[in-house]
């Protein structure tokens, strides 16, 4: 039923024909009001209403969930209607709210409410609900198109049981202060829905005695907990391997645990070598209603263990002041881990302990490092002792330093001539007064300075310029520079001397040489001194005496040298056979007076011998720059004329005294390459080899001769070959028998494949020894 009054003033100006009553069912606009566009229906009203300033009638309809009924009166005069403004006649309810959801925190004693808003007026809003036995009262506001607040709610820790519930209101509400310290708002409403919603019962709390272990399966730890909170069926763990996972996008994981009051729960699959958070709370779920207790303090468990302590190793023990070292180590976990970082410490004995304060390099991922000493600031001569340790990527330092290595620092290296057996001696050379140093007796002794223990000296002598001579065997003429003629090598410091057995080159009368002392280290390095000098003998050589017989029943020469005046007793002779080919030395260091066999002398007007004056420095040039020998020839009785080829083997002697033909074959060696551009280039050595073909015939008459040729055929060792054409020299013999027989004659024929090599040792012998 619906009463309304009015007034609808009237004159003549302003005359009214009709009035009519309206009404219309719709949801409000903002403000109450009613939305324009809204339809309106004519009220059932008996009679015409003109004139008159109140009507009643009946509405045949209901206000559904959020609509309110509007009533406006409209005026006509002639064809023009004056609408009335509308006037809220009745209000209706909201709609309930649903969705509820509480989610509250029992430190600080917020909570988060969650509902939805069901409403259509666009001005509603939920009204958040606080309830406990004796407080109740409006603790938050939700926003028209808002679905959630955060409020502050007073100490409840004494309550049994707390709820909060939601209502859809519309109205104005404003914050006021509360005693407790809780939000609060105060306010009048226009509409509100019919229900409230609730959620709560006893407090929720949050789990005690939570504990969180390592087990023996890697990867897996046991997390356990007690039930406070009676009421509560379900847990809820989480972890993370950050513990700010809870307030990060980087979500944790979780596992709801649909057991009720289970005490321990296992998570498996968590990598090893590294820290997780674990937290746990545990809710209330009813079908699809949750109501969550607080979370557990997080507990924070470690399962990265300590990597293995590395075993260091230096690729050197020793380094130069400006090289460097590379330094090795293995990194190992059982947890799985990498290396994050490794360190390596110049390590120090102090107070009986070794301190590891100074670390000279960092390392990211890799298990080596150069150590360079200059830009460390090692000095020369120190000696340092490394250790490495390692961390691993879960944040762990190994437990302790590595071995302990060295390294030694090499010194500076120093080589000084600080004295020798040189004489000084002046030259006048064009008028000019030159002091040099002069080598007047060997041994030649050289002190050097410089070297310690770990260092070897050497003392060389170096032709310091070229020098041209003929030297006994006719093979070499020129000494060359820079040729090295004498060597010694001690360890550390200290003198050298160099006799004349040390000598393996020449020291010519009159040539230029230099001392050079060179001290190494075990690293490679080396410095040098040296010294220019000449050589000056104080004695030298002279031309020799001798005589020279030739045995021709033994097919031999006995020489007999003889010593010239002003010969000393350290003087000695070199022989040497003449022959087809080079002088060959028979027999050093021979003494005058004395006679001396050569039982291989050459056959023919080639052969001969000579005698080459030797003093104890090994000088054989005279103090007017002459060849210091003397050869032996026919007009000296010294040659061997006999009509036989000689073949010396194993004591037996062949003489083969037929005709024969001699084929000689000389092979350089010599190597040839050919290059992809065409150019030839020959690389020649010393060598010459030669191969000689001997062909023969004997008649069967000479049985003896044939028998020692037969022998001849069976011997593996090596033979001494003379032939008519003045050859004298070892080889190899190979032979070929060939025997040929008719009614008239029986021929043996051989032919000899010769091929010639060095001696054994030196041919000749004293008379005594050969006798």
């Amino acid at each position: 039923d619906v009463v309304v009054n009015w007034e609808a003033p009237a004159d003549a100006s302003k005359p009214i024909d009709r009035t009519t009553v309206q009404y219309c069912i719709t949801v409000p606009a903002a403000g109450m009001t009613c939305p324009g566009g809204a339809t309106w229906t004519d009220a059932d009203i008996s009679g015409d209403t003109s004139g008159k300033d109140a009507a009643a009638f009946t509405i045949d309809d209901v206000l559904d969930a959020d609509e309110c009924l509007f009533v406006r009166v409209n005026t006509k005069h002639d064809g023009n209607i004056t609408y009335g403004a509308p006037k809220l006649a009745k209000t209706g309810t909201l709609s309930d709210p649903s969705a509820l959801s509480v989610v509250t925190d029992n430190v600080t004693h917020r909570a988060t409410i969650t509902a939805t808003n069901n409403s259509s007026v666009p001005d509603s809003k939920l009204a958040v609900l606080y309830r406990d036995e004796s407080r109740n009262f409006i603790i938050g506001i939700i926003a028209h198109g808002q679905s959630s607040t955060t409020v502050q709610g007073p100490d409840w820790d004494e309550e049994d049981a707390i709820s909060f519930g939601v209502v859809a209101v519309v109205g104005t509400y404003s914050a006021v202060t509360r005693p407790d310290g809780a939000d609060s708002y105060e306010g009048s409403y226009q509409m509100r829905s019919t229900n409230e919603l609730w959620d709560g019962g006893a407090v929720p709390k949050a789990p005690s005695s939570v504990t969180v272990e390592a087990t023996d399966k890697r990867g897996t730890i046991a997390v356990g907990w007690d039930w406070p909170w009676n009421e509560a069926n379900r847990a809820e763990i989480s972890w993370s391997d950050h513990d700010d996972a809870w307030e990060s996008n980087d979500e944790p994981d979780s596992y709801e645990i649909p057991y009720l009051k289970a005490s321990k729960w296992y998570i498996s699959g968590l990598d090893t070598g590294r820290t997780w958070y674990v937290r746990v709370r545990l809710f209330i779920k009813n079908g699809d209603e949750y109501t969550f207790g607080a979370w557990s303090d997080i507990i924070p468990i470690d399962l990265a263990e300590v990597p293995s302590v590395p075993v260091l190793v230096l690729a050197s023990g020793v380094i130069t002041p400006d090289g460097s070292v590379n330094a090795y180590w293995a990194y190992s976990a059982d947890d799985g881990t990498s290396q994050l970082y490794a360190e390596i410490a110049d390590a120090v004995y102090e107070s009986r302990a070794w301190h590891y304060d100074d670390v000279i390099a960092h390392v990211a991922g890799a298990q080596n490092v150069e150590l360079k000493a200059a830009e460390i600031g090692w000095a020369a001569g120190s000696t340092h002792y490394l250790a490495v340790r390692v961390m691993s990527s879960a944040g762990k330092f190994s437990d302790k330093w590595s071995n302990l290595v060295a390294v030694k620092v090499a010194p500076a290296l120093s080589c000084s001539i600080a004295s020798t057996s040189l004489i000084d001696e002046t030259l006048l050379i064009e008028d000019e007064s030159i002091t040099v140093k002069a080598l007047k007796d060997l041994p030649l002794s050289v002190t050097v300075e410089g070297a310690d223990e770990e260092c070897t000296t050497e003392v060389a002598i170096e032709r310091a310029s070229d020098y041209r001579v003929m030297r006994p065997d006719e093979k070499n003429f020129d000494g060359f520079k820079d040729e090295t003629v004498a060597s010694e090598v001690i360890e550390g410091s200290g003198t050298v001397e160099i006799s004349a057995d040390d000598v393996t080159g020449s020291l010519d009368d009159g040539a230029d040489y230099r001392i050079v002392a060179t001290v190494r280290d075990n690293l490679g390095r080396s410095v040098s001194d040296e010294i220019l000098f000449i050589v000056d003998w104080t004695h030298q050589a002279l031309i020799p005496e001798g005589t020279v017989q030739v045995d021709n029943a033994n097919y031999a020469a006995l020489i007999t040298p003889k010593a010239p005046a002003g010969a000393l007793s350290t003087d000695r002779l070199d022989i040497y056979r003449l022959s087809n080919g080079y002088p060959e030395l028979i027999y050093p260091d021979a003494e005058f007076g004395k006679t001396y066999v050569d039982p291989y002398p050459a056959i023919g007007e080639l052969g001969g011998h000579r005698l080459v004056f030797k003093t104890a420095a090994g000088d054989y040039i005279t103090e007017d720059k002459r060849m210091a020998w003397k050869d032996f020839y026919d007009e000296d009785n010294d040659q061997l004329d006999i009509p036989v080829n000689i073949i010396d083997f194993n004591g037996i002697r062949v003489e083969i005294e037929y005709d024969i033909d001699l084929s000689d074959k000389f092979e350089k060696d010599y190597e040839e390459t050919v290059y992809l551009d065409g150019s030839i280039e020959g690389n020649y050595g010393k060598s010459v080899k030669r191969k000689t073909n001997i062909s023969t015939s004997v008649v069967t008459d000479d049985i003896e001769l044939i028998q020692e040729l037969s022998r001849l055929c069976d011997y593996s060792g090596p033979m001494h070959i003379r032939t008519k054409d003045g050859s004298s020299y070892w080889a190899n013999v190979d032979v070929q028998r060939d025997l040929a027989s008719d009614t008239a004659h029986k021929i043996a024929k051989f032919t000899f494949n010769v091929q010639r090599h060095g001696a054994q040792d030196y041919d000749g012998v004293p008379l005594e020894d050969w006798r």
